[in-house]
């Protein structure tokens, strides 16, 4: 017994005196040298420590260089600690695993490698073989934390470049071997100082995951940088906001599942890119809601409670052959695409999901228009709200809907109705009153010499459809206090008080019309 303690004091003497005189200076050296050896980078370090009673593995103020000389990497504090429970596990445990204040860059060169390429594996040749199981482990705490990690694509037209400021990784229990879901919190902070936060389980044995990802204030201009090669237009400004619940499952075929879904774009401004010549044009909006959206990928459904538009405005006009908007957001054909010989149409992919929007909704809108169509040339349409009810795809019922809006304070148009997204069939009625028909001077013949100098036109019906196209439109209406003069003449040409109808029935696609009654009072 004296012996067998003797022996151990002894073991236990030389493990301390070679941790202390052997490991620790190797630790200290043989790293740097392995890595300018076989990687051509500089490692820096202000101290690595190994903890004999603990066994612990310390790293403390580092710094890794690029191949070149340029920083790449550096860290304030890395531990890994290997737990004694190892010794009675058939998996390794680890009782800690922590990194601490990296700052990191990211790069991806012009012949598209990534500055990290010569650290990752070769490709295998056979592609046959099966994945290998994951290896036995377990992480009882896991900490990463990081002041920030900048992204930068060379290969990219423009060079782009963000970044992500105070990430922060923590999973506790992080395992290979337990079935049961291991916690886990994800937070980072985006250019532009939005938060990602991401709170969930997961279960790596079981490959399942559950949790809930929320995104708060993302300024959308870094992705608009990214993209501004291949777009006309310009973003100013621009908010997101999204949250929802999930659970993921790759254990056989993926399975998913999405439920209380929010989505908020706000405060969003796009205008002409800095070439482009289009004055008076733009769009803005205040926000845009998505509300209770939920998915499920068997059985392929997915429900939007609601989708509120506020604040939309869009500002444009046309001249000729240009329109200022389709200018603004639709790049022109190159050269290549206009020469190039049109493909041949393809099957359309099957749609298998079944989708539903209870409720779509416009409100505080407006358009601005400028045109040579009318006189005047700008057409304020303000307000602007629209309704949509109980959209299904595929289509079971009409879904009702209904416009409403307001030319320059004067016309007025509504329209409501019903229309079955499947068959194209619906029942709209529509309302337009006090419409100046002197808006439309500009469109007479010049060879009349004459303009309208008053008048009105309202009328009100319904239209009948059928494979969305009219079958039956029935209207009552009215044109009042009408002249019409010759440019520069004092006198009218011809005037009526009122010229009114009721009855009128068109049927299109049967080229048929049919008015009862047509009234003309004060005709001159």
């Amino acid at each position: 017994m004296r012996s067998a303690v003797k022996g151990l004091i002894i073991a236990y003497t030389v493990y301390l005196a070679c941790s202390m005189l052997i490991l620790l200076p190797a630790l200290n050296i043989l790293p740097h040298r392995f890595l300018q050896d076989q990687y051509g980078r500089q490692l820096n370090t202000e101290l690595i420590l190994f903890n004999p009673f603990t066994l612990a593995l310390q790293v403390r103020e580092a710094a890794l260089s690029e191949p070149d000389g340029d920083p790449f990497m550096a860290f304030s504090y890395a531990e890994v600690n290997l737990s004694l429970a190892s010794l009675i596990h058939a998996s390794l445990v680890l009782d800690k695993v922590a990194l601490q204040d990296l700052s990191v860059h990211l790069r991806r060169e012009e012949n598209g490698q990534l500055n990290i390429a010569d650290f990752l594996p070769a490709d295998s040749p056979d592609n046959d073989k099966p994945d290998a199981p994951l290896p036995g482990i377990t992480i009882v705490d896991l900490a990463f934390s990081a002041r920030r990690i900048d992204f930068t694509d060379n290969s990219h037209p423009q060079d782009y470049s963000t970044h992500i400021d105070d990430f922060s990784l923590a999973v506790t229990n992080l395992s290979t071997v337990k079935e049961a879901g291991q916690p886990y919190r994800l937070s980072a902070n985006t250019e532009g100082g939005g938060l990602v936060l991401w709170e969930a389980e997961v279960s790596l044995p079981a490959s399942q995951s559950s949790g809930r990802l929320q995104l708060t204030n993302i300024d959308l201009r870094p992705a608009w940088r990214f993209a501004r090669p291949w777009v006309t237009f310009a973003l100013a400004r621009g908010q997101l906001d999204m949250g929802f619940d999930y659970t993921l499952d790759w254990s056989d075929a993926l399975h998913y599942t999405l439920a209380g879904g929010t989505l908020g774009i706000r405060d969003v401004s796009l205008t002409p890119g800095e070439d482009a010549q289009l004055p008076d044009t733009g769009i803005a909006l205040q926000a845009l809601n998505l509300a209770g959206f939920s998915a499920d990928s068997a059985p392929q459904t997915a429900t939007l409670d609601s989708l509120k538009i506020r604040g939309l405005e869009v500002s444009g006009w046309s001249e000729g052959s240009r329109v200022s908007l389709a200018e603004m957001l639709l790049p022109p054909p190159g050269d290549a695409e206009a020469d190039s010989a049109p493909e041949p149409p393809t099957e359309p992919a099957e749609f298998d999901w079944s989708l539903q929007l209870k409720l779509a909704e416009m409100e505080q809108s407006a358009l601005h228009w400028r045109s040579e169509f009318t006189e005047p040339a700008l057409l304020q349409v303000t307000p602007l709200t629209a309704e949509l009810r109980d959209v299904r795809w595929p289509a079971r019922e009409p879904s009702a809907f209904s416009l409403s809006l307001a030319i320059n304070d004067a016309a007025k148009f509504d329209l409501a109705g019903a229309l079955h997204a499947g068959t194209g069939e619906g029942d709209v009625a529509f309302a337009l009153e006090s419409l100046p028909l002197a808006w439309f001077a500009p469109n007479l013949p010049a060879v009349l010499r004459a303009e309208i100098g008053s008048g009105e036109a309202r009328t009100a019906g319904t239209v009948r459809l059928e494979k969305f196209l009219p079958q039956t439109v029935d209207a009552d209406g009215a044109v009042i206090d009408f002249s019409m003069r010759l440019r520069g003449a004092d006198d009218a040409l011809t005037r009526w008080d009122s010229v009114s109808w009721t009855g009128l029935d068109v049927q299109p696609l049967a080229r048929s019309v049919n008015l009862n009654e047509l009234h003309i009072e004060g005709y001159q």
